[in-house]
């Protein structure tokens, strides 16, 4: 858990979530295949009302004037008489029409695995099943209480404690074949994502110009790849697993908050599948095991494509300095990374304990591998203004003047 101090840290007090899910199985084998099946049952309740008016959500400050004074003749309608201080609406008596309660959120999902034997060790297998997610914290109360104040601007995103959760749809079609000690698996999936959280249209409140936005289901995500595994079980002390996965994730946003902010800076709104923060499309894994009696090592080395990332240019070079051109989002890929790992042990016996000995290193070959990059230039340690300004810093020319990014770098 992070600490207080930290901007990470969220605390939300007077929310009583809840949740609950069951899961049954059974494994059916027949003579050729084998059938695994299950039903799984998910219930959340966020327990937290909404408002019941979206154009007046704030309870410490009403808006319309009906919500602010009682009406007394029961026509709809606040006449200036009935605009008195005596005659105002307490909060508790607020309290009582401000709010409606959400519908609980409940999914039953199915869950279905075959395995079809074609030799004696190989076997082609599927799989298919509904998933739910439920709604993080953040989406479900963040600024709950929608204190929004009477000045014209946008604000939010609030947390919607109406939320649907996430349901994702999964289909796996692979091939296993094993020969002695040695194995090779190549799986292909696809997984579709609906109700993917985004932020919502402004809505309009009683006064012009005051609007907000909530978080609601609107987006939709896919991810599509295929798995490749070579590997050896540990025998005769060695062994080795090897793996290849191509992989693309799309959706309309990667963050729920990205259509806010696309709005706030005159953007449109995604409108297309574009790939996803985590859009990685090659990695290559392997990892080699040595081992005795009483002692053992292995070596991991992971190998990944690089991420997509905006670009951006300071101004433009053919409409004009003050029209900047605009790309896709996550049109472009940052550098590649790459990263070995070393692990080794050693095992003693002294008095009838036995104390382990072992060296871990992370990144043993100390590479710099990019976590961002400027949006200018595709890379960590230096962005174009700064590349102009070092053309023309005569110190460049010995090799005195380091840009770097250390952000950038893991």
């Amino acid at each position: 858990m992070p600490p207080e101090t930290s901007p990470q840290y969220q605390h939300y007090e007077d929310v009583s979530p809840i949740t609950a899910s069951a899961y049954v199985q059974d494994k059916i084998e027949f003579e050729d295949f084998v059938v695994n099946v299950g039903l799984r049952f998910d219930y959340f309740d966020a327990r937290t009302p909404v408002p019941a008016d979206p154009e007046d959500p704030n309870i410490y400050f009403p808006f319309k004037k009906i919500h602010i004074y009682r009406d007394l003749n029961g026509d709809g309608v606040i006449t200036v008489d009935e605009e008195r201080e005596d005659n105002r609406y307490t909060l508790e008596e607020r309290e009582a029409f401000w709010w409606k309660e959400p519908k609980p959120k409940f999914q039953l999902s199915p869950r279905l695995g075959i395995s079809y034997p074609i030799t004696e060790t190989g076997v082609l297998h599927f799989s298919y099943g509904h998933f739910l997610q439920i709604p993080t914290l953040n989406l479900l109360f963040a600024g709950y209480g929608y204190k929004i104040q009477n000045q014209s601007g946008q604000y939010g995103p609030y947390g919607n404690p109406d939320l649907d959760a996430q349901r994702t749809v999964m289909y796996e079609i692979g091939f296993r074949q094993g020969l002695g000690p040695f194995l090779f698996d190549v799986t292909a999936y696809y997984r579709d994502v609906r109700d993917w959280v985004s932020t919502s249209t402004p809505i309009e409140t009683e006064i012009p110009g005051v609007v907000y936005v909530i978080y609601t289901n609107r987006d939709y995500a896919s991810t599509r790849g295929v798995t490749a595994t070579f590997s050896r079980r540990f025998e005769d002390g060695w062994g080795f697993d090897v793996s290849y996965t191509y992989q693309v994730a799309e959706g309309s946003n990667s963050n729920p908050d990205e259509e806010f902010f696309a709005r706030l800076n005159n953007q449109q709104p995604a409108l297309t599948l574009l790939p996803l923060d985590w859009d990685q499309r090659h990695k290559v894994a392997t990892a080699f095991y040595l081992g005795g009696k009483n002692w053992g090592a292995s070596m991991v080395s992971v190998w990944g494509s690089g991420f997509p990332y905006t670009p951006s240019f300071p101004e433009a070079a053919i409409a004009g300095p003050d029209v900047p051109p605009t790309f896709p989002r996550n049109a472009r890929r940052m550098p590649s990374t790459w990263q070995v790992d070393l692990y080794a042990y050693r095992d003693f016996e002294i008095a009838g304990v036995r104390p382990r000995l072992f060296v871990q290193v992370y990144n043993l070959l100390d590479r710099r591998n990019p976590v961002a990059v400027f949006s200018d230039t595709g890379r960590p340690d230096v962005t174009l203004p700064q590349q102009q300004a070092a053309s023309f810093d005569p110190a460049t020319s010995y090799g005195l003047n380091i840009t770097a990014n250390p952000d950038g770098f893991t």
